[in-house]
């Protein structure tokens, strides 16, 4: 998939992003998490915009620092970008590829645009009369996003063991049935009793 290093610099009371490959425009959010949705939102849109202008896409550079962090667009959206790549590459025209595919211009335009869906076997035959092969693929998940989402689940206190207070009855009871053997009926019955 197609990605791009994002600047996140604070500044007073939001985040602002840049895209220093992109050249021109900045978004924000008063969060980390809201500033990147923000980034993915608008790394679309001026990808998109770049496109309908007619411009080269730029290369993706690494940057080495902190405040720099990796934006994926989304895999429609890459492949899109990677067709439109083609096309600037190899000299065909928007009206010649309309013609190799048998469709209107106006079904071409839509190839390429970021924000409407397209059907997968119409950018296959786009790639393939300019002389490439679209291949798909799938990557196992990194590490850091399973363990992130094992953080996130201990993160949630239990809603019995969460409470300073002695356990009204019905928590008992909850207890009660979720836990097993002869262990229950002694923790539910000190529980109720108050006893620790």
């Amino acid at each position: 998939m197609v990605q791009y290093q994002a600047e996140f610099k604070p500044e007073g009371d939001v985040i602002v992003v840049t895209f220093p490959d992109v050249g021109y425009g900045a978004t924000q959010g008063a969060t980390e998490t809201e500033a990147l949705e923000m980034a993915e939102d608008f790394l679309v849109m001026a990808m998109s915009d770049l496109i309908k202008q007619g411009k080269d896409i730029p290369k993706a550079t690494t940057r080495r620092a902190r405040k720099y962090r990796w934006i994926k667009l989304p895999a429609l959206a890459s492949v899109k970008m990677e067709l439109h790549r083609e096309l600037k590459d190899s000299g065909v025209r928007k009206a010649e590829l309309a013609r190799r595919l048998r469709i209107s211009r106006g079904n071409v335009d839509r190839l390429f645009d970021l924000h409407r869906s397209t059907r997968l076997e119409l950018l296959e035959a786009a790639f393939a009369v300019l002389g490439r092969r679209l291949s798909i693929g799938v990557e196992k998940a990194a590490d850091g996003m399973r363990a992130a989402r094992k953080r996130a689940m201990s993160a949630v206190p239990h809603p019995l063991f969460s409470r300073k207070t002695r356990p009204t009855r019905r928590e008992t009871l909850k207890y009660t049935i979720q836990t097993n053997g002869k262990a229950r009926d002694k923790v539910s019955r000190d529980r109720a009793t108050g006893k620790q």
